[in-house]
């Protein structure tokens, strides 16, 4: 672990200065290891017992990610096959989710940063069981994109000469 002192003396006017020191203790490269500071301060592991239940627990958030990413892609999706415009309720939804999901995000990767080999693995082994089990759902689900669809369908026309000879026909 180490310690990292940055003083700084800032003048305050009237010539008078000031002298800020901030200290932060941490960890600059991976570890193992069951005594891990979250980023709460008063959140400490102390055992092994504690570091497995965190790591379960990062495994679930980590999963609740992927199911949240999921959701709206499918939500997504059920509005442009039924080209309606979105409602206030739908779309309100779609902010709940979004929202819920770099809240989600943000906290995994504040999790990462206290470089805890457990915490990381936890992360990556949720992120791949939650794509597992949601993936194919937002994969089946995809909105289709219109300018896509429709450069698929000029180069259909422009390489198939029956088409094209219709075209002239009309």
């Amino acid at each position: 672990m180490c310690t990292f002192t940055c003083t700084e003396i800032q003048k305050t006017g009237l010539g008078r200065s000031r002298r800020i020191t901030i200290t932060m203790d941490g960890h600059v490269a991976f570890y193992v290891g069951s005594r891990v500071q979250m980023f709460i301060k008063s959140v400490q592991t102390q055992s092994t017992s504690d570091v497995v239940l965190c790591t379960i627990f990062v495994v679930f958030l980590s999963v609740v990610l992927e199911g949240l990413k999921s959701c709206r892609v499918v939500i997504s999706a059920e509005n442009s096959r039924c080209r309606r415009p979105n409602s206030t309720m739908n779309h309100l939804f779609l902010t709940l989710c979004h929202t819920l999901q770099v809240g989600l995000a943000d906290t995994i990767m504040l999790v990462l940063m206290t470089y805890n080999v457990w915490l990381f693995l936890g992360a990556l082994f949720g992120a791949g069981l939650g794509y597992y089990l949601y993936g194919w759902i937002s994969i089946a689900n995809k909105p289709v994109d219109k300018t896509e669809s429709l450069q698929t369908q000029s180069d259909e026309t422009q390489s198939n000469p029956r088409v094209m000879a219709r075209e002239t026909t009309v």
